[in-house]
């Protein structure tokens, strides 16, 4: 279940949808928008599943680096007072 898993705090790494153990309807949902790698880091908001931060490589597969990841955590980390404001 990768609801409970970013809540958990997962970040989830593909560097290639066609050669990864994605769900076929996930696979051909990221295909339609050209997107072939994809990284994705949760937004937790007291300890709930508030959002996902999206970052997609097109055309071409992408071996995500350690850094990249550090650095999309980060902004992550950047956008939790915001998160934690009511509206």
């Amino acid at each position: 279940n990768y609801t409970e898993k970013f809540r958990q705090g997962h970040i989830h790494a593909v560097t290639d949808i066609y050669n990864s153990d994605l769900d076929e309807c996930y696979v051909s949902m990221l295909s339609r928008f050209r997107i072939r790698a994809n990284l994705v880091v949760p937004i937790i908001k007291q300890d709930r599943l508030w959002g996902l931060l999206c970052i997609n490589q097109c055309e071409n597969s992408r071996e995500w680096q350690d850094l990249e990841i550090e650095f999309v955590s980060q902004i992550v980390e950047s956008f939790r007072p915001y998160c934690e404001k009511k509206i």
